[in-house]
């Protein structure tokens, strides 16, 4: 009885054929190797690795073999399974060193997800992979990305006399790690062609493995003083933008987790539902969570609506007044503070209209700043609403 080793099958190489071969001929000449290359050898010794150790293959492919163990006696059954690829780095995790005739013996290295090689067809670390360069440039500032994965480092050797750069993997750069992008590179070999960043301080890294910008990182606070408003406030933004961030809360201790997700804009009326103070070792702050965004730093935020003033053009005042009625949205209704010296009004928003209800509408402006113009409507006993929130006629 046999224990087999588990293994994965190397991926079928793709080998031109000059000559159609009988199917009767073929699959005895399979049969007949498939024969030859199955040995049993007696195990001298065996050595697990601590951690996989990088080695890559020569100009040659190399043959991978599938081990049988004997169950009863030290012994291993070897049949070829498959290739590795040229130049290509591959893991090795264990070895087994086998007798031959003649006081003789032969290492073997196990391949993580391949199977069992010859180790003398083996060369210690990684593969050098020669490309050729287009596109190269050097960028007059360097650019701030991040990792969206770990990726591999690769040094780099460029040739003197022709557009040639041999890559070599020199470790790995940590997902969300934060860097400085200076040059970018296309490579290709054969039919293989990629873009390439060098990443200063670091090396070479495939540019498809970076996101422009600085990494968002997520951090576990402890909660404290948590609670549901009764009713939303109306909050607002000053002049510039406020991070939101979205959570996800532990389900068995007090402690959620904050990660950026978007913005709120600046000047902009928002609505608070929840607060809550959230703590680490060294910061403890209050937090708003905004109805529809997402949590944001609660000294960010003012209470009441922010006031908008606008330039008023083509006022006009009905001599009786229109119909007109909401449909299923809730127009927000605004009150106004008209300048005594200029064609100035100034909104703040002061609640809402009901949904499909009907409504009568006395005057009509423009109302515009540097960046929007829109018309607006006075509903009689409400204030001003956005006549795109009006539908003419009665419900």
């Amino acid at each position: 009885m046999k224990k087999t080793l588990t293994f994965v099958a190397v991926a079928a190489l793709a080998v031109p054929m000059a000559v159609a071969v009988p199917s009767a001929i073929q699959h005895a000449s399979i049969t007949a190797q498939a024969a030859s290359t199955k040995k049993t050898y007696t195990v001298s010794s065996t050595k697990t690795l601590k951690a996989a150790k990088a080695y890559h293959t020569g100009n040659a492919k190399v043959t991978v073999y599938k081990a049988a163990l004997g169950a009863d006696r030290p012994t291993m059954t070897l049949s070829a399974n498959g290739q590795l690829k040229a130049n290509t780095t591959y893991h090795v995790t264990k070895t087994a060193t086998v007798k031959l005739s003649g006081n003789k013996h032969q290492t073997y290295a196990y391949v993580k997800g391949q199977g069992w090689v010859l180790a003398s067809n083996l060369k210690a670390g990684q593969a050098t992979v020669t490309y050729t360069v287009s596109n190269a440039k050097t960028l007059s500032k360097a650019k701030t990305a991040h990792a969206t994965k770990a990726t591999t480092v690769y040094k780099a050797a460029v040739a003197a006399d022709a557009p040639k750069m041999s890559l070599t993997a020199n470790g790995k750069l940590s997902a969300q790690t934060n860097v400085k992008v200076t040059k970018t590179a296309t490579l290709t070999k054969g039919s293989s062609k990629h873009a390439y960043s060098y990443v200063e301080g670091h090396g070479w890294v495939l540019s498809s493995s970076l996101k422009a910008g600085k990494a968002t990182k997520a951090v576990t606070y402890t909660v404290s003083n948590a609670k549901t408003l009764k009713a939303a406030k109306a909050y607002h933004t000053n002049s510039s933008k406020v991070q939101v961030y979205s959570a996800s809360i532990a389900a068995d201790a007090p402690k959620m987790t904050l990660k950026a997700s978007s913005k709120l804009a600046a000047k902009t009326n928002v609505k608070v539902t929840k607060q809550a103070t959230l703590a680490t070792k060294t910061s403890k702050h209050v937090y708003d969570y905004v109805q529809g965004h997402g949590w944001v730093l609660a000294s960010n935020l003012k209470a009441g609506n922010k006031s908008v003033t606008y330039t008023v053009s083509n006022t006009k005042s009905f001599s009786s007044a229109k119909k007109y009625y909401t449909k299923s949205n809730k127009p927000v209704v605004y009150k106004a503070a008209i300048a005594a010296d200029a064609p100035k009004m100034t909104l703040t928003a002061n609640g809402h209209l009901k949904a499909h209800t009907n409504y009568r509408v006395t005057k009509q402006a423009t109302l515009a700043t540097k960046n929007s113009k829109h018309v607006y409507s006075l509903v009689k006993g409400q204030g001003w609403v956005l006549k795109s929130g009006l539908t003419a006629g009665t419900k």
